[in-house]
C-alpha cells in the first residue's frame, strides 16, 4: 500500500489528539493476576510455590492488580514510538507525537507488538472508543518498514536481495509511468531444448507488440564485461535494436553499438527524489527510439 506523506502527517495527527483526549479522560484500566514475591500477605498465598522453596523467606503471592499497564494501551505506546521514528512527519507533528509519548510513558510500559494485535480486541462500553485507536494502530504499523538506523530492539539478521529489490522497484515505477502506447514484461522467460532464462525487462509497443528496449537492472557500482555480454544476448534474442543496463549510479557510462544494436548504460538514482530520477530516466530511454512521452 501507498501512503502519501502528507495523509501519513494527518492521521497520526488525528491518533495523536485522539491519544491525548483519552489521557485526559483517563486510559483505560483493569485488573489482570500478577504473582509476586513480598514480605506481607496479599491476596492469596501461592502454597505450591512456598512448598517447593520452604527456605524463601518471602511469601509468593497471587492478587489482582488493577492497573493501565495492559496491551490495550501498551498498543497505543508502541505505535507511537514507531511513528516518531519515521522521517515522515512535519515539524509541529513531531512534537506532538512526542508529547503524547511522554504522556503515555508515565502510566505504560513500552512492550514490541504487531499489527496483528489490534485486530479482533475485546471491548466494552468504558473503552469502546479504543476500537477506533487500534484500527489506526493497525494502519501505521502494516505501513511501516524497517529501517537500517539502530533502534532499541534486537531482531533476527536478514539479508535484502538489493538486485532483486532494485529490479522489482524499477519495474513497478515504470509500470506506472509509462506512456499509455508502452506496455511492460517482467521476468520474461526464453525457454530452449536444454536451458532457460529470465530477461528483467521488455518494453514493448502494445499496438504492434513490437518489443523495444531489452532492459537489465545492476544494483552495483561497476558494470562487468559478462554483464555486457548478457545483455547483448538477450537483446539479440528478442531481435530488439536496444540493449540497457539499468544502474544506481553511472560512473562510467557505457555507450556502445554492434550493427543495428545500441547498448546503453542509463542511470536511475536512488540518492535523489524518486520522481525526478525517474522522469530523467524515462526521458533519456524514449528518446533513444525516437518516441516522445505523451
Amino acid at each position: 500500500m501507498k501512503v502519501y506523506p502528507t495523509l501519513y502527517n494527518r492521521l497520526a495527527t488525528i491518533f495523536a489528539h485522539r491519544i491525548l483526549n483519552r489521557i485526559q479522560k483517563e486510559l483505560y484500566s483493569t485488573y489482570i493476576k500478577q504473582s509476586q514475591e513480598l514480605n506481607y500477605v496479599k491476596g492469596k498465598i501461592d502454597i505450591k510455590t512456598m512448598i517447593k522453596h520452604p527456605w524463601k523467606p518471602t511469601l509468593t503471592c497471587q492478587y489482582d492488580n488493577f492497573t493501565q499497564d495492559i496491551e490495550d494501551n501498551q498498543i497505543l505506546l508502541w505505535t507511537i514510538y514507531i511513528i516518531s521514528r519515521q522521517q515522515i512527519c512535519q515539524a509541529n507533528t513531531r512534537i506532538l507525537i512526542r508529547k503524547v509519548y511522554h504522556a503515555l510513558q508515565g502510566y505504560v510500559t513500552l512492550s514490541p507488538v504487531t499489527a496483528n494485535d489490534c485486530i479482533n480486541r475485546k471491548c466494552n462500553r468504558l473503552n469502546e472508543d479504543y476500537h477506533g485507536l487500534h484500527s489506526l494502530c493497525r494502519f501505521f504499523l502494516e505501513n511501516t518498514i524497517p529501517s537500517h538506523d539502530k533502534g532499541n530492539y534486537n531482531s533476527l539478521p536478514f539479508l535484502v536481495d538489493m538486485n532483486q529489490l532494485y529490479e522489482k522497484f524499477v519495474a513497478a515505477w515504470l509500470i506506472q509511468h509509462l506512456p499509455p502506447h508502452l506496455g511492460i514484461k517482467t521476468q520474461h522467460r526464453v525457454e530452449y531444448d536444454s536451458f532457460s532464462f529470465k530477461i528483467d525487462l521488455i518494453i514493448y509497443n502494445k499496438e504492434t507488440q513490437e518489443n523495444l528496449y531489452v532492459l537489465d537492472t545492476k544494483y552495483k557500482t561497476k558494470i562487468k564485461t559478462s554483464d555486457i555480454e548478457q545483455i547483448i544476448a538477450y537483446t539479440f534474442q528478442q531481435n530488439c535494436n536496444h540493449a540497457i543496463i539499468i544502474e544506481p549510479t553511472n560512473n562510467k557510462p557505457i555507450n556502445a553499438k554492434i550493427n543495428n544494436m545500441s547498448i546503453r548504460s542509463l542511470n536511475f538514482s536512488l540518492d535523489k527524489d524518486i520522481e525526478v530520477s525517474g522522469n530523467k530516466f524515462l526521458q533519456q530511454l524514449i528518446t533513444l527510439n525516437s518516441v516522445q512521452i505523451t
